[in-house]
């Protein structure tokens, strides 16, 4: 008997052991099954946009993710309505991509960029260069392409007229009252009735010219070559040729600007280190050399400025701000910067003529920059702080997606618009009509 009861007793363990092995193996393939499951959705988050970090803590819901009702399973959750136009999400930078026609998305101090324009065309001529005429509330454009001609365009619209010339302009300069324009060739500068729309005069100077300034009797031109030298001074009403006077030459490449009180030019070096500026009077007609900055040196003036409509400042490419006076020991005195983090450089600069005086700015890539000639920016003129940050768009090719790039941006006499002019990246092959185009945007 005790050896049957043995038997039988080591059978029931023999059963009971098989059974807790059987018990086990099933718990360990769920537990597989559940890793594989938390993998999958881990390698699939992977993939998915900035906008869906959200935490998806529902594992048994991320199998369903992409099924229409996904959604209703999770009311906090924004991920299948992330990549649609329907994102909410203020802390993304693209939040133009909601089409809301919103431009205040982006005006607060948050930093969020607004991709939102206004009016958007394509331009079936090529810009070398572009002013514009307070008078006409237009642009004056220097066209190279499929004509050589001045082109007067409204971008609200983008209604244009033109006058054909008979070189390919170099640079343009528009007069004081809007209602003329200077194109430099060179050597030939053709004088333009911006409302007539026919060349008037030309002119031909005893220098090679890269920029031009078109004062109300005077054209100035500033050399391209001979190391120093002199600016050109052309008497409008008979073709008058003189040089500038006074103990400074400039440096050949320099650039200028007419104060809007008429009676002096601030001109900056390009090629010449550290980049000074240096004042000249005009109240006779041709220039002459008063002083240069007080502390030359100090400060780098990139090259490129800009003059509020008032007179009363001077905008540098390197963002500095500096005063503009009549008296020697203000004149040329630092303000302060447009601020903006991480922006260094700027491409080109408009203040509005409103009463406002908004200032609008086509940043430059800068190293270290994370901004470039896609953003554009609006600042405060009293606080120096941006108002407003919009991004130019991508341009949709046929392989790939490439950049649109700012060149010019103009205010309207009211102040309310800001207009840009940019160029399709070179290597995009872009279509004559889209290669180069206009947007608008809303500064309200």
């Amino acid at each position: 008997m005790f050896g049957r009861k043995y038997l039988i007793w080591v059978a029931a363990v023999a059963v009971l052991a098989a059974l807790h092995l059987f018990v086990s193996a099933c718990g360990d393939d769920d537990d597989d099954g559940a890793t594989r499951a938390f993998s999958d959705d881990d390698d699939s988050t992977a993939f998915t946009s900035d906008d869906d970090d959200d935490d998806n803590a529902d594992d048994d819901d991320d199998d369903t993710a992409d099924d229409d009702t996904a959604d209703d399973d999770d009311t906090v959750d924004d991920d299948d309505t992330a990549d649609d136009d329907t994102d909410d999400d203020t802390t993304d930078d693209d939040t133009g991509d909601d089409d809301t026609g919103d431009d205040d998305t982006g005006d607060d101090d948050t930093g969020d960029d607004d991709d939102t324009f206004v009016e958007n065309y394509g331009l079936d001529f090529d810009v070398t260069d572009a002013e514009y005429s307070r008078f006409l509330d237009r642009a004056v454009i220097a066209a190279h392409h499929p004509t050589n001609a001045v082109v007067t365009l409204d971008f609200e619209t983008n209604a244009a007229s033109s006058v054909a010339l008979d070189e390919k302009p170099i640079s343009i300069s528009v007069s004081p009252d809007g209602k003329h324009a200077a194109v430099n060739h060179g050597d030939l500068i053709s004088y333009v009735d911006l409302v007539e729309m026919k060349v008037e005069d030309t002119f031909t100077p005893t220098k090679d010219l890269g920029d031009i300034v078109l004062a109300q009797d005077y054209i100035y031109g500033f050399p391209t070559l001979d190391g120093w030298t002199r600016i050109v001074c052309i008497k409008i009403s008979d073709g008058t040729e003189t040089l500038h006077t006074g103990s400074k030459d400039i440096r050949q490449q320099s650039k200028a600007k007419l104060h809007p009180n008429l009676d002096w030019l601030y001109t900056t070096e390009v090629e010449n280190w550290p980049r000074g500026i240096s004042k000249f009077s005009v109240t006779t007609g041709t220039a002459a050399y008063l002083y240069d900055e007080p502390k030359h040196g100090e400060y780098n003036f990139c090259a490129k400025i800009w003059i509020a409509p008032d007179g009363k400042r001077l905008y540098t490419r390197c963002m500095h701000i500096f005063t503009s006076t009549d008296d020697q020991e203000t004149d040329i005195g630092y303000i302060g910067d447009l601020t903006e983090d991480g922006a260094d450089e700027l491409t080109e600069l408009d203040v509005s003529p409103a009463s406002d005086g908004a200032i609008v700015a086509i940043l430059d890539k800068a190293v270290g920059s994370p901004y470039n000639s896609r953003d554009i920016m609006a600042f405060d003129p009293d606080l120096l702080t941006k108002t407003h940050h919009w991004k130019l768009p991508l341009y949709e090719g046929e392989s790939n997606d490439y950049e649109i790039n700012g060149d010019y941006v103009f205010v309207s006499n009211d102040g309310t618009r800001a207009y840009v002019i940019a160029m399709v990246a070179d290597d995009a092959f872009a279509p004559a009509d889209k290669d180069q185009q206009t947007f608008v945007f809303d500064l309200e």
